[in-house]
Parts: structure tokens; C-alpha cells; sequence
């Protein structure tokens, strides 16, 4: 066994492993398939023993067979790379291949033809897509022969020999067409070579002993950076990172889901931000930024518990219901995270970093205040003077507790005489977001307001009310439901707030929209704000045109973003299918990248990245 090979080879240096193995088996005259099976290195032609030899082997037997050790064989793969930032139960799965996803060729042998021609070895470097010129001679890393054009396969006998595969042409043969001379490697370049020599050279580990595994410290260490090493974590001043990545990040590091942080993002990183990997490895997270995190993720997935002593979910979260509207606003102050407890209709919000509190008509309160008066049969005229509220107010009170079942509804006259069995197909045919729902059921319904409350506070209406008005995305019903037309209340154009505090609270308003990525829509905003859009046209034409300039630059973001999202989805669709074997079609990338044929078709810059990628890999083939 000791003799199978007879010439006991070294890898050069930055050689990569599977070429020094092509190399040991023709000068010991054997193929590349047995070397591997006298190694014990599971039969392979593919790129793991340079990326990540663990995957498939131990080195063990092959440094027996070369009578040598393993750190040899140290800067002849990724391993080193994948140990310091991979997880060592994740080093052995298939998985690791998505921390390096895109940025290697896993397909074709990439070399300098100079390079090669003085020393018969094949960089590991070469494989890396990024590095597309040989910072030593100025020249193109190519994978394709000097005379056929040809790519050449990733593991070949004919490398070994410096010769195509399809026609024996030397690949160390100078060819102008497929080089660029004279042209000096870019800043970038270096710096990409000197970033991955850094990589693979490093001695220093990754402090990730506050957060396991290496995956979630990596997810946070990102966005550690990102927010500019702050102490306190804020989603709005994390940079560098769409919105979108920066959600799935913190979704990787709470729950594990969302997106697991790759290779490609720590070195944009470190080109972004100008520090090098030994800065970056040596970057301490501070305990109030894990905090702080950890809080934000906590708000984000917290449920509020109901607060409503007389309700049969009292002190429990499982009967509450989350708006999609992430802004509420209440007696001029605006709120966000908006639940309600479907069993006692009390909502509950933040305001701002606060704790979940009660919003709307304060039925807590009324609880301590307004029920024990109540149960007294104290008149609810005298109630309302005791308490300084309107009689509206104590009655909506009252037919509520009645129908929660806290007063006798006989006793305070808070049923109507013959209740319909289905009020909600009622408060379906009143506008939402129009002019008072008491006006418009008294109109359309010969309704009271005390009947009215005895119908409001009904669990369907409730629910309905709840997604109809809170969150302000059901159309207005313009049909006419009844044969004379119904006109709503003339509004007061004088009653609107001074011009400066009018725009501060659309500007915040606007604000508070684009952190949390929202769209404005001019709806939602001038009922936000008790007024419409011709209102404000009259008395303040300048806020309209502001408001109309942010709308389109959100719309250009907004469009920007997405766009480039998707040609990156299907850049890497186009690597995926390529390193397949397969014709990138319309269908083909359709499928993988998952973005509509329609869309790639009519938005230009789209269009023009896949008919670009396309004609690159015609010029290719």
C-alpha cells in the first residue's frame, strides 16, 4: 500500500487540492479516480475537496499515502474559511455549499495562461468569480481555450498537461482576443486579492460566545456594523441593507428562519465600510446592542395579553387580532402594533417604544368609573356630569356593559324590542370611511343611537369595523342602496390646525410610512387627518404638493428596490441554470428566479440584464 505512490508530490504553493491531485496521479502514471480510491476520498468530479474537503473526506489516508501531514494541505482548499465562520455540525452537511453560494466557479477551471505557463498549477483563487484579472501579469483569468473557445471541465487529465480537453491546444498559449493587455488591474481587484489572501490566512477566531451558533452572531455582527456600531439597535439607521434583507436577517437570528447569512455579504461589508477581516473578527458586539436587539424582536412578536377584567380572556392573548396598519392614531397621538381582543373589543397599541396600552374609548377606565355608577341606577345625565363626559359617551358605555353582560339590558333599556338576528349584513352596506356610521344607520335604518350601540357592539360587526375602518383598505361603496340618494354633511373647511403644525404631523406621518416601508395613499392620509384632498387644496396647496413629492419619490424607491432585487434573483438564477447544463430560457429563469415573465418584459432595466446575461452565455457557448 506504501507504494502506490511512488512519487510522493507537494502542493505548490496556493495550489489547489483537487489540481495537485490531478498532478500526483499522472506523474505516479494512474487515474484521478483511483488516487481517490486509494485516499478513501468518496468518488468525486466535482469541487468539494477544494471548497470543503470535509465534506467527503478526512486527508488521513492521503497523508499517509504522501507520507506527509495535514497542514500541507492548509491553504489548498476553503476549509480554513468555512472553520471560521461555519459551525463545526454544519461543516459536514451539503448546507455549507449556501455560505459560499455564487461566488465560485463550480463548473470550469479558471487560469492565467502566463501564470501557467510558468508554473504548471492552478490557483485555488482562480475559481473565484470576483477575481477576473491576475493582479501578476494584468491579465484575464479565463476558463476557455486559446483556440477552440472551448471551457475547460473542472477536473481533466489534460490540465495536468496544459492542453485543451477538445483540441490539445495549449491553454498557456497567449490569445488577444480572450486577453486584455495593457490594463492595469483596478483598485478593486487588489483589494479583492488582498481580502481573500487575508481570509485564507488568518489566525484569528470569531468571538461568538455571547450568541450561538456562529450563523445567528454573523446575522447580528452584520447588523452590528450596518447601524454604524451603535449601542442601541434602531431598524432605521441600518445601512447598506435592504429593507427586506435586514427583516430576514432578524428573523435568521430569532427564529432561524429568513436569510442565513452568506460569504458574498461579509465581504461587501468589509469593502463597504473600509475595515479589514482582522478588524472585523476582532469587532466585540456590546451586550446592549444583543439587548436591544432581542427587545425589538420581542415587540415585533409580541402579543399583548387582554386587560379587561370582565372578559373570559382576562390575562390571556389567545383571542387577539392584529391590524396589518401599523399606525393608529388617537386624540392627536399616533400609536403602532394595533390589537383587539375579540371577545371585549378593547384595543390595545404602543406608543413607540412603550409597553402595549389601551387606545380608543378607554373601556378600562370606564370599568372603574362609569360601571359602579351604573349598578347604582344612577341616571346616566347625572353620570355624565359627575364624570365631565357627554351623555353620548355614558350611554355607548352603558349599552356596552349591557350587552357584555355586567348590567341587566332589561332594567337600563338597552334592547331593542324585536333585535334583527344578523346586524352585520347591515353595517356592511354603510361606508366605512365615509361620514358618521350613527348618521348614516339612522338614515338608512331608523336607528337610535341606542339601538345602534346594541348592534355595534356585536362580535361580526366588531371584526368587521375593525378591518373596514382601522385599517382604511376597503373601497368607498359608491352603489346607491337606496332609491333617494343619501348626502353626507357638508364639512367645515375653516376647522383645519395651522399650517406649521399641519405639516410637522404629515411629515411625521410620512415618516413613520416610509421606516416601516408602508405606501402613502392619499385615503388613508387626509382621513388620518379629518380632512380631504380638495380641503387641503384650498387652504394649503404647498402641503399637497409635498405630499404628492414624497408619494413619487417612495414610488421611485419603491420601484428602484424592487428592480433591483429581482435582476439579482435572476443573476443567480442565471448561475444556477448555467451551472446545470441548462439553456437559461424566459421559462427556465421564470421558474427558478421566480419573477414574472411580464415583469422581466416591460420594465427596461430588467429586460436588459437578462437579454445581457443571455448573450453572454451564447458568446460563451
Amino acid at each position: 500500500m506504501e507504494d502506490i505512490l511512488t512519487i510522493k508530490t507537494r502542493p505548490y504553493n496556493g495550489e489547489s487540492l483537487t489540481a495537485f491531485l490531478m498532478r500526483t496521479a499522472v506523474r505516479n502514471q494512474m487515474s484521478y479516480q483511483s488516487l481517490l480510491h486509494f485516499a478513501d476520498i468518496k468518488s468525486t468530479r466535482s469541487h468539494h475537496l477544494d471548497f470543503n474537503p470535509k465534506y467527503i473526506t478526512n486527508l488521513d489516508k492521503l497523508t499517509y499515502l504522501l507520507e506527509t501531514d495535514k497542514t500541507v494541505f492548509r491553504l489548498t482548499s476553503f476549509s480554513h474559511i468555512i472553520e471560521l465562520f461555519i459551525d463545526e455540525n454544519e461543516q459536514y452537511s451539503i448546507s455549507y455549499n449556501d455560505f459560499f453560494f455564487n461566488l465560485f466557479n463550480r463548473r470550469y477551471r479558471r487560469f492565467c495562461p502566463l501564470c501557467l505557463e510558468e508554473k504548471n498549477s492552478y490557483l485555488l483563487f482562480w475559481q473565484v468569480n470576483n477575481l477576473k484579472f491576475c493582479i501578476h501579469h494584468g491579465i484575464n483569468i479565463t476558463s476557455k481555450c486559446p483556440s477552440c473557445f472551448r471551457d475547460q471541465p473542472y477536473i481533466s487529465p489534460s490540465l495536468v498537461q496544459r492542453e485543451c480537453y477538445s483540441c490539445g491546444e495549449k491553454l498557456t498559449k497567449f490569445n488577444h482576443i480572450l486577453q486584455k493587455t495593457s490594463i492595469e488591474p483596478s483598485k478593486e481587484q487588489y483589494e479583492l486579492n488582498s481580502l481573500w489572501c487575508d481570509l485564507q490566512n488568518t489566525d484569528l477566531k470569531l468571538e461568538y460566545e455571547k450568541v450561538k451558533p456562529k450563523s445567528k452572531y454573523l446575522a447580528l455582527l452584520i447588523l452590528f456594523i450596518c447601524s454604524g456600531k451603535r449601542e442601541l439597535f434602531d431598524q432605521s439607521r441600518v445601512e447598506l441593507l435592504m429593507t427586506d434583507l435586514k427583516s430576514r436577517l432578524l428573523s435568521f437570528y430569532d427564529r432561524g428562519q429568513g436569510s442565513r447569512p452568506t460569504l458574498g455579504q461579509i465581504i461587501n461589508l468589509v469593502l463597504n465600510m473600509n475595515i479589514g477581516i482582522s478588524d472585523l473578527l476582532r469587532i466585540e458586539i456590546p451586550t446592549q446592542f444583543i439587548e436591544s436587539v432581542n427587545q425589538y424582536n420581542m415587540r415585533s412578536s409580541e402579543i399583548p395579553i387582554c386587560q379587561s377584567p370582565w372578559c373570559p380572556s382576562y390575562q390571556k392573548d389567545i383571542t387577539m387580532v392584529r391590524t396589518n396598519m401599523n399606525i393608529f392614531k388617537w386624540e392627536g397621538i399616533i400609536y403602532t402594533t394595533v390589537f383587539m381582543c375579540s371577545c371585549c373589543y378593547v384595543k390595545y397599541a404602543r406608543k413607540g417604544n412603550q409597553k402595549f396600552t389601551e387606545v380608543g374609548e378607554s373601556y378600562l377606565w370606564a370599568w372603574d368609573k362609569v360601571l359602579p355608577l351604573l349598578m347604582k341606577n344612577k341616571f346616566e345625565q347625572d353620570i355624565a356630569k359627575s364624570l365631565n363626559l357627554t351623555r353620548y359617551k355614558v350611554l355607548k358605555y352603558s349599552v356596552y356593559f349591557s350587552v357584555k353582560g355586567q348590567l341587566d339590558i332589561k332594567l337600563t333599556k338597552n334592547t331593542p324590542k324585536n333585535p334583527i338576528e344578523h346586524p352585520i349584513e347591515h353595517f356592511k352596506k354603510l361606508d366605512a370611511t365615509g361620514s358618521s356610521l350613527i348618521s348614516q344607520a339612522s338614515q338608512r335604518y331608523r336607528w337610535g343611537q341606542r339601538v345602534y350601540f346594541y348592534y355595534f357592539f356585536n362580535p361580526e360587526v366588531q371584526l368587521h369595523l375593525f378591518d373596514a375602518v382601522e385599517l382604511e383598505t376597503k373601497p368607498i361603496n359608491k352603489k346607491k342602496l337606496v332609491k333617494k340618494r343619501i348626502t353626507k354633511p357638508a364639512v367645515n373647511l375653516s376647522k383645519l390646525p395651522e399650517k406649521n403644525s399641519l405639516l410637522n404631523e404629515i411629515r411625521n406621518y410620512i415618516q413613520i410610512k416610509n421606516e416601516l416601508c408602508e405606501s402613502i395613499f392619499d385615503a388613508q392620509l387626509y382621513h388620518f387627518f379629518n380632512t380631504t384632498r380638495k380641503t387641503m387644496l384650498k387652504y394649503h396647496p404647498d402641503i399637497v404638493d409635498y405630499i404628492e413629492e414624497e408619494k413619487a419619490k417612495q414610488k421611485m424607491s419603491q420601484t428602484r428596490s424592487l428592480e433591483d432585487e429581482r435582476i439579482e434573483r435572476i443573476k443567480e438564477s442565471f448561475d444556477l441554470i448555467k451551472a446545470h447544463g441548462e439553456y437559461p430560457s424566459y421559462e427556465r429563469i421564470v421558474e427558478v428566479s421566480e419573477v414574472p415573465k411580464k415583469y422581466i418584459i416591460t420594465h427596461p432595466r430588467v429586460k436588459e440584464v437578462f437579454l445581457s446575461l443571455r448573450r453572454e452565455y451564447i458568446a460563451g457557448n
